[in-house]
């Protein structure tokens, strides 16, 4: 077996390590999901869908999220879209 993960593993990885980073600076924060949805000028069930990734075991059902909603989902958090990518990074599997 190969040590080398495949792109759905890498993204399935990342999307969780996403979720989780926004559920923990969204609590921080404490903000609700409405709040932050409404600045990043999204719907609420979406940024629940994005969250929600951090629970995920075998299935997820988000399969990406785009650049400019990751962007304004970390401005809505008053975080620079790159400190928030590496803080995902910094928690996923990903070598």
């Amino acid at each position: 077996m190969s040590n080398v993960k495949n792109n759905y593993e890498i993204n399935k990885d990342l999307l969780i390590s996403v979720g989780q980073v926004i559920f923990d600076a969204r609590s921080r924060l404490k903000m609700t999901q409405e709040e932050v949805a409404s600045k990043a000028g999204l719907s609420w069930r979406y940024l629940q869908n994005i969250e929600s990734a951090r629970k995920a075991s075998k299935s997820i059902h988000l399969k990406s999220i785009s650049l400019s909603v990751f962007a304004g989902i970390a401005n809505a958090l008053g975080i620079s879209p790159d400190d928030l990518l590496k803080k995902a990074l910094a928690h996923t599997k990903i070598r």
